[in-house]
């Protein structure tokens, strides 16, 4: 039974005529009227008494007026729900990224969030699986490679460099090349290991997935990597091999599904992670130009 046709019940009622709910409704007489009719032979039965002076309800007509407006106050309370999700920042948001991304760039930057949307409560979800939005598993994805799905929207919010690092005092020559495996192929730090192995016939003795591991080994000595600047290039243990020019930039994006994205908690997080990374990495295309 389409709603739409109900509408004209509850307003011929309200008006006591086709020619007053017609106006309502935005439509003309001869609509309104051909909408009743339809309506009530799918019913089977008669919803109004029709005479000179009006349109009168009958029994079956009060009966299904009390539900159609019952149905109306839920529209409304739904509308009114919606909106409130819409404007109001509050609520759950899941962030699927890698775990170096939380480690060393929002965890530190919780506190702003907390204080501005003290309403909002955040699940990080630190893993490289594909996460899927569409099925819910996350309202939020921040990846380099990692394309949209389906009806996924994706933006750019920051550029990220990488430039190798060693421990700062130990010869760089004597350390092997440690670094990237994310078992796919498809990931820029991987293929850029792969090239330096083939180049310089060398094996690898330790790979990660996450760049926070492999910035820790090289800390402790086990070898020069390709590391994201942001973490490597203030740490007073570690020193930069590579030239001032970055070995490689990658483009960190926002996967959104389209249902969430205007949701106020959705845009308020949207924002904290724009402002939160281009704090700590600099403009989108800054790293480019390095």
């Amino acid at each position: 039974m389409n709603w739409n046709d109900l509408r004209f019940v509850l307003e011929i009622a309200r008006a006591g005529s086709l020619s007053g709910a017609a106006r309502q409704l935005g439509v003309n007489q001869t609509t309104a009227g051909r909408r009743l009719t339809a309506l009530e032979k799918q019913l089977d039965t008669a919803l109004f008494l029709r005479s000179k002076t009006g349109f009168e309800l009958t029994e079956a007509g009060e009966a299904a007026l009390v539900h159609v407006e019952a149905m109306e106050t839920a529209a409304m309370e739904l509308a009114e729900r919606v909106g409130a999700v819409l404007q109001s920042p509050a609520g759950l948001v899941r962030i699927a990224s890698m775990p170096w991304i939380f480690d060393h760039l929002l965890a530190p930057a919780l506190p702003s969030l907390t204080r501005r949307y003290p309403g909002i409560e955040l699940h990080a979800i630190a893993d490289l699986r594909e996460r899927s939005l569409s099925n819910r598993e996350a309202e939020l994805a921040l990846r380099f490679e990692m394309p949209a799905r389906g009806q996924e929207h994706t933006f750019e919010i920051v550029a990220i460099s990488y430039a190798v690092y060693a421990r700062k005092g130990v010869d760089p020559d004597t350390l092997p090349w440690i670094g990237s495996a994310v078992d796919s192929g498809e990931y820029e730090p991987e293929k850029w290991l792969d090239t330096i192995r083939e180049e310089e016939v060398e094996t690898v003795p330790f790979r990660s997935n996450d760049a926070g591991i492999i910035y820790r080994a090289v800390c402790i000595g086990a070898g020069k990597a390709l590391l994201p600047e942001v973490l490597a290039k203030d740490d007073p243990a570690l020193t930069r091999l590579s030239g001032r020019k970055p070995e490689l930039v990658r483009h960190l994006r926002v996967l959104v599904h389209p249902d969430v994205e205007r949701f106020a908690r959705i845009t308020a997080v949207i924002g904290w992670l724009r402002a939160t990374l281009v704090a700590a990495c600099g403009e989108p295309d800054s790293a480019s130009n390095a």
